[in-house]
């Protein structure tokens, strides 16, 4: 590693660290979490798919949950063009899954992409920002939220992130 690789891997820890900053619990709607962080996506470049039968309202710290969910996405519009994001609700949780048609993830790797700093692509460009926490900062958001994170194989035939909040 080089000392601009060290700055930007650093850089990144620290916006990590950051993230368990307090920020109030509020009653917030998923949907519009969601929306948000689609909105501003480039629809001629990207096809998104929004599934939304109802509206899913919880409560936890919108920056941080708005901060995963956008992470998510972010991964799927680098990956794939075709992101589909479904919500689905029972009695006690809301899971919000967000797929894509990019080239998806070994299912060995499932784990280890929730590892500080682990990128499957060596050749990742860690000074754009791409130091391989994304995933791991989502899933302690989502944890910190009482919910979880789990990865599968999507029917897009890319990644299926499939994001768990208790309601």
């Amino acid at each position: 590693l080089d000392i601009n690789e060290m700055t930007a891997m650093l850089d990144s820890y620290v916006s990590f660290v950051k993230t368990e900053s307090p920020e109030p619990i509020e009653t917030i709607i998923i949907n519009e979490i969601i929306e948000e962080c689609v909105k501003t996506i480039d629809k001629s470049e990207y096809k998104i798919k929004l599934r939304q039968s109802e509206i899913i309202k919880t409560s936890g710290r919108p920056i941080q949950l708005k901060r995963a969910f956008q992470n998510i996405i972010n991964n799927s519009k680098r990956y794939g063009n075709i992101i589909e994001i479904v919500f689905v609700t029972n009695e006690n949780e809301c899971i919000i899954e967000i797929s894509d048609n990019g080239p998806g993830i070994p299912k060995k790797n499932f784990e280890d992409v929730f590892k500080p700093f682990f990128t499957l692509d060596p050749s990742r460009n860690k000074l754009r920002g791409e130091g391989g926490l994304g995933l791991t900062i989502t899933r302690d958001i989502i944890r910190s939220h009482g919910g979880d994170v789990k990865l599968n194989k999507s029917d897009l035939d890319g990644l299926k992130v499939s994001v768990l909040l208790p309601i």
